[in-house]
This record gives structure tokens, C-alpha cells and sequence, in this order.
């Protein structure tokens, strides 16, 4: 009997194995399936089969798993390495190192290892293949004295378009971006715009790409006056305290016995104060500049010193207005105290840890604005605001450790009662809050 089914097995399994070879051998073509714009140094991109057999019919790798990728051997050269193969398909990477723009692949099937299947994988090097860059605003329109968010595109060969990042096709370290007139470059994407002025009413900026400068591109674009300037001298918030580690469960140090314990949570850790907003002396006055067509208001904001001006604004009289944040920041919230171990039959959980206070908000900073006989009439152009930053919320306590079922013997009597009674621990305290700070405006003779 024994013999019998051992024959029915071993017929079955040969079937299998005839079959494969059958289909197998019906190949027609063997196409690989890929994102070609995938294809560059040191990402990793995907591959799956697409299957014509003699009778026209298709099929592919990741559908039914009639032609699977496990039932082929690949091989790549040095420049391609297999990093992942499924049935469904194969993840390649392209390494960093590699020198040629064409790779060469090789195909067998496991059930028709003599016959070969060749291909050819492009190597993208999108920076020799760019054409040509784009510069995108995100907002739309470029505001004076503001700070605008912008994109870059670089447009291929084939007409692809690429958005920049920081690693990937097209990344912001191949290229230079330089503001010719009317701001600067803040970070990878974002510039700080000047005051509007009849000299300085338009943003100029350069793209090129560092290892290909003749592809360069300069971009103009109109500087609208800002209606509102805004101008932030706000305290820092302060940084949340970190939350307690919960307890575990371990074995007693004073008790001689098998049963294991939970130990207390951690205490939270306390929320950090937030700082006070800055405190500054303005100075307001109405002045006759050639880059403007009218008079304007000038704003100089002074160093600590009170003598040495650190930045000046100017504005429109009646058309345009500043606002200034001088609050302080808000306190960080206390961290939560981890949750007590849980114990073991018989024993009690561990307490929960404390949850700590919340930080003190900042103060709000002192402002002081000196202004002139002649912009008397517009110092109402000026909105200064300086609130005590709000106190950090408590943190709450950790929750008592669960304790063990309690073990009785067959006496019923109670055994490993051992230990004290945990608890829940305390929650923290809310942050003070701060003090506003004072804003004074005083006539300058």
C-alpha cells in the first residue's frame, strides 16, 4: 500500500515537472516591465515579466503566477545588484559606482536553461539629460519685505518634467540658485524679499546647474508692495519634557521566592520655560528717500545697545501696515510619569511614576517706540503685541502596575501576598503663566 501511494507521488510530481516544461518551452518573447524614469545611479526600482507564449496569449509575472520570476535565473554585470526576489517581481538597485549609461542583462529559464533571454537597461544621468530649469512660487506672487516658498523643475530630454529634491533625480546639490536683485537666498527653497523701492520693485534670480553651467536659467518677477509686514520678535516655546519609562516586572531583592514583581514607572520629566519675547527700542520717523516716489514712514529696530540700528523698514504712509510679536513663548508640557510593572501571581504591580510640571511661560517682551513730530499722524501704522506666553499643561501620573492573580493553596489559604500595595502617581503641576510685557510709544523731539 505503502508502495503504492510512494508511485502515485512520484507520477504526480513528474506530471508537474512535464507540465512546466510543456508551458515553459511555448515561450514566444520575454519583455521586462519597469519604470525606465526610475532607472538612475543608487535608486532602487522594479521589475516584472510580461509573458507572450505561442498561442498570443500574455501574462504576467505578478498575475496568476503561471510565468513567476523565481522560475528564472537573472544575471546582471557589476552595475545592477538584486536586492529583493518574489514571485511577482524582482527589486534592483543601481549602484553609485557604476561607469556606463547601458546594462546588459541576461535571462534563463530553470526548465529551459539553453534557451536565453537578452535585454538592455538604460542608465538615466538626468543632469547630462536636463534641458532646461522652471522656478515655481508656491503663493503665486511675490510680496515685499515677506518671505516666499518656491520649487525647482528641470525639464529632460524627453520632456519629463522633474521636481528637485533633496536626493533623487534631480537634487538641490547640483544646483546654484542666486538672487541677482531684490532679495536673497534664505535656504534650498526659499528666498527673503526686500523693501518694495522704485530702484528695487523686481525680484532677479539665476538657476544653473555646478557641473553643467550652460544650463542656466534668469528669472524676473514684479515685487508687489506688502500691505502688511510682519516682524517677529516672539519668544521660543519651550520643549515638552520627555515621558517616564514604563515600569517592568522583576525579581523581588528582599523576598526569597520565585515570583516576580512590577517595579515603578519613571517620573516624567518637567516641561522646559519658554523665553521671554524680545524687548527693543524703535524708532519712527518720516523721511524723503529717491527710491521712493513719496515720502515714507522709516522703522529702525535697534541693537541691545539702543544706540546702533540693526535693521530698518520702510512703508507707505496710510498704504501699508507693520505688526509686531514680541509675546513670549509658551511653556513646554510636563512629561507623563511611566506606568507601574505589572506583577506576578501573587504580587503586587509597581507604582505608577509622577507626572512633572509644565514649564513657565515666557514674559513678553518691552517694547518702546520713539516717534518724530512728522509721524505722529501714522504711528497707529504700528501694531505691537507682547502677551506672557501660556504655562505648559501637567503631566499626568503613570498608572498603577497591574498585580497578579493571588495564588491559594489547596487549603485556600492565601500564599505570596508579599509586598506593598502600589499606586497611581501624581500628576504634575500646570505652568505659570507670563507677564505681558509693556509697549510704550514716546514722543522724540
Amino acid at each position: 500500500m505503502k508502495q503504492i501511494d510512494l508511485m502515485k507521488k512520484l507520477t504526480l510530481i513528474s506530471l508537474l515537472i512535464f507540465n512546466s516544461l510543456v508551458v515553459f518551452s511555448k515561450i514566444e518573447t520575454v519583455k521586462l516591465i519597469y519604470d525606465k524614469n526610475e532607472v538612475y545611479k543608487g535608486n532602487t526600482f522594479k521589475i516584472k515579466l510580461r509573458i507572450k507564449s505561442g498561442t498570443g496569449k500574455i501574462y504576467y509575472s505578478d498575475v496568476y503566477n503561471r510565468f513567476d520570476c523565481k522560475k528564472f535565473k537573472f544575471n546582471f554585470n557589476t552595475g545592477l545588484e538584486v536586492v529583493e526576489k518574489t514571485s511577482h517581481f524582482l527589486m534592483i538597485k543601481v549602484n553609485d559606482s557604476v561607469l556606463v549609461n547601458e546594462i546588459d542583462v541576461k535571462m534563463n529559464c530553470l526548465y529551459k536553461p539553453f534557451k536565453a533571454y537578452s535585454f538592455k537597461i538604460k542608465i538615466h544621468d538626468f543632469i547630462e539629460e536636463l534641458e532646461g530649469l522652471k522656478i515655481n512660487f508656491i503663493s503665486g506672487h511675490i510680496l515685499s519685505n515677506s518671505t516666499v516658498d518656491f520649487e525647482l523643475i528641470g525639464q529632460v530630454s524627453d520632456g519629463l518634467l522633474i521636481h528637485v529634491t533633496d536626493s533623487g533625480k534631480l537634487a538641490y546639490k547640483n544646483l546654484k540658485v542666486t538672487v541677482l536683485e531684490g532679495g536673497k537666498v534664505l535656504n534650498s527653497n526659499q528666498i527673503e524679499v526686500s523693501d518694495f523701492e522704485n530702484l528695487n520693485s523686481q525680484l532677479k534670480i539665476k538657476v544653473e546647474v555646478i557641473d553643467k553651467p550652460i544650463i542656466s536659467s534668469v528669472f524676473t518677477y514684479a515685487i508687489i508692495r506688502n500691505p502688511k509686514i510682519i516682524v517677529n520678535l516672539r519668544g521660543n516655546n519651550g520643549i515638552n519634557g520627555l515621558e517616564g519609562a514604563n515600569g517592568h516586572t522583576t525579581q523581588p531583592k528582599y523576598i526569597a521566592s520565585s515570583g516576580s514583581v512590577g517595579t515603578k514607572g519613571i517620573n516624567g520629566k518637567s516641561g522646559l520655560n519658554g523665553e521671554k519675547g524680545k524687548s527693543i527700542l524703535l524708532k519712527i520717523d518720516l523721511v524723503y528717500d529717491d527710491r521712493y516716489k513719496d515720502s515714507v514712514l522709516k522703522i529702525d529696530f535697534f541693537n541691545d545697545d539702543n544706540q546702533t540700528i540693526s535693521k530698518s523698514y520702510f512703508l507707505n504712509k496710510g498704504k501699508q501696515m507693520m505688526f509686531i510679536n514680541a509675546s513670549g513663548g509658551n511653556g513646554g508640557d510636563g512629561g507623563n510619569g511611566g506606568n507601574g510593572g505589572k506583577g506576578d501571581t501573587g504580587y503586587y504591580g509597581g507604582s505608577g511614576g509622577d507626572g512633572n510640571d509644565g514649564g513657565f511661560g515666557g514674559d513678553g517682551g518691552d517694547v518702546i517706540l520713539r516717534y518724530t513730530k512728522l509721524a505722529e499722524q501714522y504711528k497707529n501704522n504700528i501694531i505691537v503685541k507682547s502677551y506672557g506666553g501660556k504655562g505648559g499643561n501637567y503631566g499626568a501620573g503613570g498608572i498603577i502596575g497591574k498585580p497578579g492573580n493571588t495564588y491559594y493553596s489547596t487549603t485556600e489559604t492565601k500564599v505570596n501576598s508579599y509586598g506593598r500595595i502600589g499606586y497611581n502617581g501624581r500628576d504634575g503641576r500646570n505652568g505659570r503663566n507670563g507677564r505681558d510685557g509693556s509697549v510704550h510709544f514716546v514722543f522724540a523731539n
